[in-house]
């Protein structure tokens, strides 16, 4: 009964009932994590860490797509690929890191406001806080839930589903890769990197919509945030993962890295593959189907009146 009402929902409100999940899922997972935030040093922030994105981008979409298609993870796009494509996934970040850092580092050109600098260091000092202990279980704990398991929840939230509902909306993939990038940036509120993360974003998502499977744009965002951490999960103050190509250290190396990426991304674009041609059919069935129902619905009620 649930998937028969669901199905039919417009891709407006299946984005409206992801934030709301998403909400709800966030201020339990407030609750739950309260307890956490009683332990003191990295293993609380860790633990906080996890209950939130389990709770904010993990279940929300498992429970929805469950309710849109008897195919959930088919739907969540966790479709078979290639191992080459995951060798490009890996190969397209290597490659955007210096073109990344030469955003960050332009993002800081513009004075932001006090309240935006505060919140940024609160939360590299989280962070560094985190990467602090250098236990071989913490390290890997940290790989766990910072690369890994945001990855997967972030991925299956906005390029999983929101992506896909946009995708519906504007009948035009570009245009939804970049909205679903604005949002996934805006939503980390941390300004400084706003446009870094704008751009990984586009990046992933022409990933998934190239490849038509998930685990492509989940490989990319997990490597990602491996390479982020390295440095500081070594004990470094500055890694030179996240100087190279900047502002003040080999700046023309930015914008090779960010030519790069861009043209052979838009080129694989054209390359969709026939899976997620065939999943966009099936929403467009549906959305026929349901427009049909209403047109019979109203024929019905002007006979009547008749």
């Amino acid at each position: 009964m649930i998937r028969y009402i669901f199905s039919s929902t417009s891709p407006w409100r299946k984005i409206l009932l992801l934030g709301l999940f998403a909400l709800i899922g966030l201020l339990l997972g407030s609750i739950i994590s309260l307890p956490f935030v009683l332990i003191s040093g990295d293993w609380g922030l860790r633990s906080v860490m996890f209950v939130s994105s389990l709770f904010t981008f993990i279940l929300p979409p498992l429970l929805l797509a469950g309710w849109y298609s008897e195919r959930r993870w088919d739907y969540l796009g966790f479709r078979r690929t290639r191992w080459s494509n995951i060798g490009v996934a890996m190969l397209v970040t290597i490659i955007a890191l210096p073109g990344l850092n030469l955003l960050m580092s332009i993002n800081d050109i513009p004075q932001l406001p006090n309240w935006m600098l505060e919140a940024e260091e609160k939360a590299e000092e989280a962070m560094r806080l985190m990467l602090s202990n250098h236990s071989p279980l913490a390290i890997t704990v940290n790989i766990l839930v910072i690369s890994l398991m945001a990855g997967l929840g972030e991925e299956m939230f906005f390029r999983g589903l929101l992506q896909r509902h946009f995708t519906r909306i504007t009948r035009n993939k570009m245009v939804a890769i970049i909205i679903t990038a604005f949002i996934f940036s805006a939503i980390h509120f941390q300004f400084k990197g706003f446009l870094a993360r704008f751009a990984l974003g586009a990046i992933l998502g022409y990933l998934y919509a190239y490849s038509g499977s998930l685990w492509v744009a989940i490989t990319a965002h997990a490597f990602n945030n491996f390479l982020a951490i390295t440095g500081m999960m070594l004990g470094l103050d500055e890694s030179p993962l996240d100087t190279v190509g900047t502002l003040q250290q080999l700046w023309p190396l930015g914008l090779a890295s960010i030519a790069l990426t861009i043209f052979p991304l838009r080129r694989l674009l054209c390359n969709t593959q026939p899976t997620e041609i065939a999943l966009d059919a099936e929403e467009s069935n549906q959305d026929e189907f349901a427009f049909a129902t209403q047109s019979t619905t109203d024929s019905t009620a002007e006979g009547e009146k008749l």
